[in-house]
């Protein structure tokens, strides 16, 4: 709507006052739902309520954001408004408010859920174990499990996926500490989130991004979750909390295989034992550390265990690419899922997810 009126303008040889008015209008940051209805020409009455939410959301302003959202007729503009408002007010911090927009954003709620829950600013700190954390955290889960129950079936448990990975991930992630007790006391419907958010420090702690990563770094993690080592202390970060991540692949053969959301909206297996589960949410943050190179992950390919064996072929095929030797040889070899796995996360990664390129 906007090139059309810019058209209008553009080939008009006088422009009537009221077009200047509208022109002005779309020329404004709408801190005020009134401000859109200076402009003259309903059509465009409509995206500038879109933005009035979202500012208004952006603010912290959740009854802005619903009255910008109401003035809109039902359909897919006032799904788009609640989209929008959604994903503001979970960068304001403002999670079950959000995700009181995203159940009603119609074809949009799946990517409201997503964005709103990673958009959310991180904790202040966590130096040790403490009630409070885990009562926090239980406490926002069923504010939110209430409010999904508004929603369409298919949105609970994705929005709730999405929702604790970010909570745990803003928990530990940047915060210059990977101290094991907090995810160990985490409860068991917390558990592999609060497991990956640990290993996610863990890593960015042991394995510096412009150093290579030691051939021991899952190692190291692991002495650390068992009590052998001291809890990781190093700098807290509080800019680049970003990292690679892929789309979420499950391929049929794992379909029954317990999985949880990762950064940004990827998925990682649950491994079959805690230690395990461990191991597994190393592997994963070791790919997020956008300059981890394939050796880390090859050693794994022949693990024993499954899940791992699973993960590390994933990782292996995402940071090598199909031209690389040790890919091609998981493919033409005889463990189906692994295969099955490899060529998923090969097909299914979209192109604008950070990748590495093969190695040489």
């Amino acid at each position: 709507m906007i090139w059309l009126l810019a058209w209008i303008f553009a080939c008009s040889d006088s422009v009537p006052v009221e077009q200047n008015v509208a022109r002005d209008a779309l020329n404004v940051s709408p801190a005020e739902l009134a401000d859109c209805e200076r402009i003259p020409f309903p059509e465009a009455r409509i995206p500038c309520r879109v933005s009035a939410a979202a500012h208004a959301a952006a603010m912290g302003d959740d009854e802005g954001a619903w009255s910008a959202c109401m003035s809109i007729e039902e359909g897919l503009w006032r799904d788009e408004c609640h989209f929008r408002a959604g994903e503001e007010l979970g960068g304001a911090g403002r999670i079950v408010l959000a995700m009181k927009h995203c159940v009603r954003a119609g074809r949009y709620a799946r990517n409201c859920l997503t964005h709103a829950s990673w958009k959310m600013p991180p904790v202040e700190t966590l130096d040790s174990v403490s009630d409070n954390v885990i009562e926090s955290m239980v406490t926002l889960e069923k504010k939110v499990k209430a409010v999904l129950a508004e929603g369409r079936q298919g949105l609970r448990g994705e929005g709730l996926d999405s929702l604790l990975s970010s909570a745990w991930f803003n928990l530990y992630y940047g915060r210059g500490v990977a101290d094991p007790s907090v995810a160990k006391s985490a409860p068991e419907q917390h558990a592999a989130y609060a497991r990956t958010a640990f290993a996610l420090e863990a890593v960015r702690l042991l394995a510096p991004w412009k150093e290579p990563a030691p051939s021991d770094v899952v190692d190291q993690v692991l002495a650390v979750w068992r009590g052998k080592s001291a809890r990781i202390r190093g700098e807290k970060i509080r800019e680049r909390r970003l990292g690679r991540f892929v789309t979420p692949i499950v391929p049929e053969d794992v379909r029954d295989v317990s999985h949880v959301a990762t950064f940004g909206g990827g998925f990682r297996l649950v491994g079959a034992s805690e230690e395990e589960d461990v191991v597994i949410a190393t592997l994963e943050a070791l790919f997020f550390r956008e300059t981890t190179t394939v050796e880390s992950f090859l050693p794994y390919v022949k693990d024993k265990r499954d899940r791992v064996r699973w993960t590390a072929g994933k990782l292996v095929a995402l940071s090598a690419g199909q031209e690389n030797d040790q890919v091609k040889a998981i493919l033409e070899g005889t463990d189906e899922v692994l295969r099955t796995y490899v060529w998923q996360a090969l097909s299914k990664n979209r192109p604008a997810m950070p990748k590495v390129k093969a190695s040489p």
